[in-house]
């Protein structure tokens, strides 16, 4: 079993990882970082720390009343691009 990088989660929705094959699962924010964890498998997970991310991107559509996906740069390993069900939030 995989161990959380963070000591507190702040918040928690589902969401889609759109790295490799499509997977759903959790999306977690907390204290330490951004995490996702597959549904599935639960081997298929991305861990983020705060200091390495260096860019969210993230595309709005209605005049910035939906966003669908947003795209995770971080400092050495690329980007990462999720959606979740409440994104804006």
């Amino acid at each position: 079993m995989v161990e959380s990088i963070n000591a507190k989660v702040e918040y928690v929705t589902d969401g889609t990882s759109f790295m490799g094959p499509v997977s759903y699962g959790k999306i977690m924010i907390g204290d330490r970082g951004f995490e996702f964890y597959a549904d599935r498998d639960v081997r298929n997970f991305i861990q983020i720390p705060w200091d390495e991310i260096d860019l969210v991107i993230a595309s709005l559509i209605f005049g910035g009343h939906w966003i669908p996906r947003f795209k995770i740069r971080t400092r050495h390993n690329g980007e990462f691009i999720f959606a979740a069900k409440n994104t804006k939030a």
